[in-house]
C-alpha cells in the first residue's frame, strides 16, 4: 500500500492515482497509513487539472504544530510545489521544496530523489540549466537505490531535456532514445512516453533529421491520450507541420497548419493560433506566395499584440520582417528586426537576441549600411559578454551547489548512521529496517511464534543493598548473557522490564522450528552455558507458543512489542515456574515431544487467571 501511495503522490503514475482514488475509504480507514481524506481529494482535483481547487484543499489542511514531517506531510508539500510550478509560480514552488529539504522528512531514497528532481525541474523553468543538471545527476544517483528504479529513466529524460535546451542535440538524442527503450511498455508512464517522444522529435528537427522527426510525430498521433487531449494533439500537429515544411511537403504541411489553427480557434487558445499563422506565413514565403504570407503574418502580429501573448510577439516581428524583405522593403524589415532584437535583449533571452542580430547585420550590409551593421555587431559583442559573465556566475553557483550537496550528503549520512545505530540497538533488525524505509506504524499478525519470559527469583532482596552502579552492571551482564543465548538459536529479545526478560522466535522470519529454538535457548541459560552474573538456579522461565500481534506504535518514543493471549499465558508460565526451572504449556510440549534431547514432566493442572485449569509441563534436558 505504501508503494501505491508513493507512486500516486510522489510520481503521479496514472494507474496508481486511479487506484488510490478507487480505494479511498480503505486507505483513509487504515490508521497505519495516516492519510487524511483531504489529501486524496486534492490528488483527484490535481488529476482533473483543477489546480487552484486542489491547492486550496491542501492549504486548508492542518500541518501539526510539532513540526513533524511524516509521509503524509511530504506528499502534501510535493503536490503543492507541483501545482505552483504548473501555474508558473516557480519561486513559491522552490520555497516549499527548500523548506522540506531543510527538515528530516526525506529519509528514504525515493523521497530524496523526488525532492531533488522537483527542485531541478523548477531550476529548468528558470532557465538555470547548469544548476538543474547538477541536481538531476544527484537525483539520478539516489533513484538508482530507491524503491522505484524506473525513476532513473524519468530523470534521464529530464537530463536529456537540459542538453536539448543547451543545444547539445547529439547527447539529447542518445539519452531520449535510451529512455524510450526503457519506458515504452510502462502503462503508468504514458505521459512520460509522450513528452520524451515529443522532445526526441524536436531534437531530430533541430539536427535537420526531419524525416526521423516526422516519424516520431506520426507515432505520437497513434497514442489515444495524444488524440483525445487537444492541447497535446495540437502541439504535435504543429510540430508535424514544421517537419513537413522542412521536407518540402508543402501541401501536407499547409493542411496541418490549418488544422492547428482551427483547433486553436475552437478551443480559444491564442498561442497555438498565432504559431499556426506564423507557420503558414513562412510556408507561403517558401512557395513565393508573398501576399498571402503577409496576410498571415499581419494576423499573427495583430492577435499577439491584442491578446498580449508575450511569448510569441517577438516572433511575429521577425515574421513580418521576413515578408518585408521578400517584398523588397529593406528598411522596414530592418526596423522590425531591430525591434525584435531590442525586445529579446530586454527580456534577457540573449541567445535568441544574438541569432536575430546576426540576420540583422547581414541585412544592413545588403543595404550598404555598414556603420549601422558595425553598431549591431558591437551590440552582439556586449550581449555575448553578458552571456559569458552569466556563464561564469553560474559556474561559480554550480561549485557552490556541489559543495552544498556534498555537505548535505555528509550530514545526511552521519544522521542516518546515528539513527540506524540507535534503532538497531533498541529494535529487532527487520523492524529497524522497515522504519528507516519510511514506515511509521507497523502492525503484523504473526500466526506462529514462541514467547519466553524469564526473571530472577528474590530479585528485590538481592539488590536491596546494591549501589545504582552495581545494579546496572548486574542487569547489563544478565541481559547480555541472555542475548547471547537468544542469538545462538535464532531468537531475539523483545524487551526488559526490571529484572524480567522477554524473547521471541519466529517474528523476524517465519521458521518451522521456533518452539525448539526457544526451548534450546532456555535450556542453554538454566544449564549455565552462557556467562551470567548470578547462578542460573536463581532464574525461572516460562514458555508458550501461538499467534500474536506485533508492531510499533508511533509517538515520541518508538517501541516494538507483541500482544495477545499467547503473550499473557507465557507470562503466567513464568509466574508459576520455580527457581532454575522451565515451565511450558501443552502447545509447547506437543512441539518438542518427539525430540529425544528434551524431557517433559507433566504437572498438576494449574488454575491460570483468565484461562482456568491448564495442563502444563516442566521442561528439562534429557539425561
Amino acid at each position: 500500500m505504501q508503494d501505491l501511495l508513493d507512486r500516486a503522490f510522489l510520481l503521479f503514475f496514472r494507474t496508481s492515482v486511479d487506484e488510490v482514488i478507487a480505494r479511498r475509504e480503505e486507505i483513509v480507514s487504515n490508521s497505519a497509513l495516516a492519510i487524511e481524506p483531504a489529501l486524496i481529494d486534492a490528488l483527484e482535483l490535481l488529476y482533473d487539472r483543477k489546480y487552484e481547487e486542489s491547492l486550496a484543499v491542501l492549504e486548508s489542511m492542518q500541518t501539526g504544530a510539532d513540526g513533524s514531517t511524516d509521509r503524509s506531510f511530504v506528499y502534501r508539500v510535493i503536490v503543492m510545489s507541483r501545482i505552483h510550478g504548473r501555474r508558473g509560480r516557480v519561486e513559491r514552488a522552490l520555497e516549499l521544496l527548500n523548506s522540506l529539504s531543510r527538515q528530516s522528512a526525506c529519509v528514504d531514497a525515493l523521497a530524496e530523489s523526488i525532492l531533488t528532481w522537483r527542485t531541478a525541474d523548477c531550476l529548468r523553468m528558470q532557465r538555470k540549466f547548469n544548476e538543474a543538471m547538477v541536481l538531476l545527476q544527484k537525483a539520478f544517483e539516489v533513484a538508482e537505490v530507491s524503491s522505484v528504479p524506473i525513476m532513473t529513466s524519468v530523470i534521464k529524460g529530464d537530463i536529456a531535456s537540459v542538453y536539448l535546451s543547451l543545444g547539445d542535440m547529439a547527447r539529447a538524442i542518445v539519452l531520449y532514445e535510451q529512455v524510450m527503450s526503457e519506458i515504452a511498455e510502462e502503462a503508468d508512464l504514458v505521459d512520460t512516453v509522450i513528452r520524451t517522444r515529443s522532445n526526441l522529435a524536436s531534437a531530430f528537427g533541430s539536427s535537420n533529421r526531419n524525416a526521423e522527426a516526422l516519424r516520431e510525430y506520426d507515432q505520437l498521433l497513434q497514442i489515444s491520450e495524444v488524440v483525445n487531449e487537444w492541447q497535446i494533439n495540437v502541439a504535435v500537429k504543429l510540430n508535424k507541420a514544421i517537419a513537413l515544411k522542412a521536407l518540402m511537403r508543402m501541401e501536407e504541411s499547409r493542411a496541418e497548419y490549418k488544422e492547428v489553427r482551427e483547433l486553436s480557434i475552437e478551443n480559444e487558445d491564442h498561442f497555438f493560433e498565432i504559431k499556426a499563422l506564423i507557420g503558414l506565413s513562412g510556408l507561403c514565403l517558401k512557395m513565393e506566395e508573398i501576399a498571402e504570407a503577409r496576410v498571415y503574418a499581419q494576423e499573427a502580429h495583430q492577435l499577439a499584440t491584442e491578446r498580449d501573448v508575450k511569448s510569441v510577439i517577438v516572433e511575429t516581428y521577425t515574421t513580418l520582417a521576413d515578408v518585408d524583405r521578400a517584398e523588397g522593403l529593406g528598411d522596414q524589415a530592418i526596423s522590425r528586426q531591430r525591434e525584435a532584437f531590442a525586445r529579446l535583449q530586454s527580456s534577457g533571452d540573449h541567445r535568441k537576441a544574438i541569432a536575430v542580430a546576426v540576420d540583422l547585420v547581414g541585412w544592413l550590409k545588403e543595404e550598404q549600411r555598414y556603420q549601422d551593421a558595425l553598431e549591431v555587431q558591437e551590440a552582439i559583442a556586449t550581449v555575448q559578454q553578458s552571456i559569458n559573465e552569466r556563464d561564469l556566475e553560474r559556474s561559480l553557483e554550480i561549485s557552490t551547489v556541489r559543495e552544498r550537496l556534498a555537505d548535505e550528503r555528509t550530514a545526511v549520512r552521519v544522521r542516518d548512521e546515528e539513527r540506524n545505530k540507535v534503532l538497531h540497538a533498541v529494535l529487532p533488525a527487520h523492524i529497524a529496517n522497515r522504519l528507516t524505509s519510511g514506515e511509521r506504524q507497523i502492525v503484523d499478525t504473526l500466526p506462529a511464534v514462541t514467547i519466553l519470559f524469564a526473571d530472577v527469583v528474590g530479585f528485590t532482596e538481592l539488590v536491596s543493598s546494591m549501589t545504582g552502579e552495581a545494579l546496572l552492571d548486574l542487569l547489563s551482564k544478565l541481559f547480555t548473557g541472555m542475548d547471547i543465548a537468544a542469538s545462538r538459536f535464532g531468537c531475539e529479545r523483545i524487551k526488559t522490564i526490571g529484572d524480567s526478560y522477554m524473547a521471541i522466535c519466529g517474528a523476524s522470519e517465519a521458521v518451522d522450528d521456533h518452539i525448539e529454538r526457544i526451548v534450546r535457548m532456555a535450556l542453554c541459560v538454566v544449564n549455565g552455558e552462557v556467562p551470567l552474573p548470578i547462578d542460573p538456579s536463581q532464574l525461572r522461565i516460562g514458555i508458550n507458543t501461538g499467534p500474536v500481534i506485533a508492531g510499533v506504535m508511533d509517538g515520541q518514543r518508538i517501541a516494538y512489542d507483541v500482544w495477545g493471549d499467547t503473550v499473557n499465558v507465557a507470562a503466567r508460565m513464568e509466574e508459576h515456574s520455580r527457581p532454575g526451572s522451565i515451565s511450558c504449556t501443552e502447545a509447547v510440549a506437543q512441539g518438542v515431544r518427539q525430540i529425544p534431547e528434551f524431557n517433559l514432566i507433566k504437572r498438576e493442572p494449574l488454575n491460570i487467571h483468565g484461562k482456568g485449569l491448564m495442563t502444563t509441563y516442566w521442561l528439562e534436558k534429557a539425561t
